[in-house]
């Protein structure tokens, strides 16, 4: 399911930001796309049995009853490697760093 994530995502991408779009453009798809992704939803919820349902939201959200280790360790590798990625470039990424005449 993560390819088929990151896929969808970089052809939205390629398809929405590929020339020069209107940025209202985009905000007004964002807001189809999610009112159409709620309706669906919410029609789903209609249909389905309510016990299945109750299994099927208590699948979706996120607990800490089940967290998966091997991800979890992945995950603090990898948002380690991001911080000191970012320390080590903190004087290019800091702002109030430019001086007063380029910050403003």
């Amino acid at each position: 399911t993560l390819v088929c994530m990151v896929v969808f995502s970089l052809g939205l991408y390629k398809i929405l930001f590929s020339s020069d779009r209107s940025i209202y453009l985009i905000m007004l798809l964002g807001l189809v796309f999610g009112t159409l992704f709620s309706t669906l939803s919410s029609f789903f919820e209609v249909l389905i049995d309510p016990d299945e349902f109750m299994v099927i939201q208590g699948r979706m959200f996120a607990s800490f009853d089940n967290i998966a280790f091997d991800v979890l360790i992945l995950a603090y590798i990898i948002n380690f490697l991001s911080f000191i990625w970012i320390f080590r470039y903190m004087k290019f990424l800091d702002p109030l760093n430019l001086g007063k005449d380029l910050a403003i």
